[in-house]
């Protein structure tokens, strides 16, 4: 009969471990599941001012927007 128990539990463990490759496989990006949708902020372009400070442009639905990075 114990045996037939470590089989048993062998195989219920196989199982849990392949639900859990799919869900992976699933869940991966550029797996089974696509995003449709592209990408709404983009980073249009960045400058670096001095070590500290930093101009970055980016653009939002069609909105740009200049943002100063660091500093006090």
């Amino acid at each position: 009969m114990q045996t037939h128990e470590l089989s048993l539990g062998a195989s219920v463990l196989m199982m849990v471990l392949g639900a859990i490759w799919l869900i992976q496989r699933f869940l991966r990006p550029g797996g089974l599941i696509r995003a449709t949708q592209t990408s709404r902020l983009q980073l249009v372009q960045s400058i670096a001012l001095d070590p500290r400070r930093r101009v970055t442009l980016l653009q939002c639905d069609g909105v740009a927007l200049l943002l100063l990075t660091g500093g006090p």
